[in-house]
């Protein structure tokens, strides 16, 4: 996270970085922001302009053992409770980022549905991080990402400044200059 922060500042000086270790902690930073920052007061959808997500949110101690998890992060699509245990059965962690970007894309493309055209909504840039890339890259796509980074992440100078823009202004419906 700080190599992220610092290569990013140093990429855009004004930028504010807000940083979670989790998925369920930048759900709540997500939430946050939207209320700090509500779209009616010119704030982004879900309150931020870029979203960087690494793919691994977090390892459950059953994947750590077996190594095998299905694509949403559960293992073997198992949910567990120990017998006897009459607690409430939570449902799983978010444990791969890709989830989290599909939960956030599918929100933005109802959005961009619903404007048809109209006061494009001010969606935000989603960026994909993997240590695996190779492996990761097409389900981090297929899943919303416009980029798809590796570890560690690209060189961040003006050239990628200009192509993160650049998609996020077409993305917004911003990319044409009327005169």
């Amino acid at each position: 996270l700080t190599l992220f922060t610092k290569s990013l500042k140093y990429m855009i000086p004004h930028v504010c970085v807000a940083t979670a270790r989790s998925g369920e902690e930048a759900l709540a930073r997500i939430h946050a922001a939207q209320k700090a920052f509500p779209t009616s007061d010119g704030g982004a959808v879900h309150g931020f302009d870029i979203i960087i997500v690494e793919e691994r949110l977090q390892k459950l101690p059953r994947e750590l053992s077996s190594g095998s998890g299905d694509e949403d992060g559960v293992c073997n699509g198992e949910s567990t409770q120990t017998a006897g245990d009459d607690s409430i059965q939570r449902p799983p962690k978010l444990t791969l980022g890709s989830t989290l970007l599909r939960s956030i894309a599918m929100e933005e493309n109802e959005l961009l549905r619903e404007c048809r055209g109209r006061d494009f909504p001010r969606v935000s840039l989603l960026i994909g991080v993997s240590a695996c890339l190779e492996r990761d890259r097409e389900r981090i796509k297929q899943h919303g990402a416009d980029f798809a980074w590796g570890k560690p992440p690209p060189e961040m100078n003006s050239k990628l400044r200009n192509e993160l823009l650049m998609t996020l202004l077409k993305k917004r419906n911003k990319d044409r200059i009327d005169h």
